[in-house]
């Protein structure tokens, strides 16, 4: 991905981001069920809470100011990716596999 090669990635920076995204994702499931319905602002706003909840692991595992300053373009690249493997017209497509592909 591309915003995340601009990371750092010192400790566990690239695990932790992907998954603060991963859990993000699963709110905004639970939230509304429509990935292709969430704007950019419910996005981020879910992935700042997820930020905020791994805030203890980003400090400890010694996430750099500038990966942290990342976060949010990192997020977007992700989201961008997903859903392009959304939309895309394959038969095995689902959210599970496309999170799999993304962020293995």
């Amino acid at each position: 991905m591309n915003s995340e090669r601009q990371l750092d990635n010192v400790g566990r920076s690239v695990s932790l981001l992907r998954d603060a995204f991963r859990a993000a994702i699963g709110r905004l499931m639970q939230d509304g069920g429509q990935l292709q319905n969430v704007s950019r602002e419910q996005l981020l706003s879910a992935t700042a809470a997820e930020k905020e909840r791994l805030a203890w692991y980003f400090e400890n595992d010694r996430v750099t100011e500038h990966d942290l300053a990342l976060y949010d373009e990192v997020m977007l690249d992700y989201w961008s990716r997903l859903m392009d493997c959304l939309s895309a017209n394959q038969v095995e497509t689902s959210l599970d596999s496309c999170l799999h592909m993304l962020l293995r």
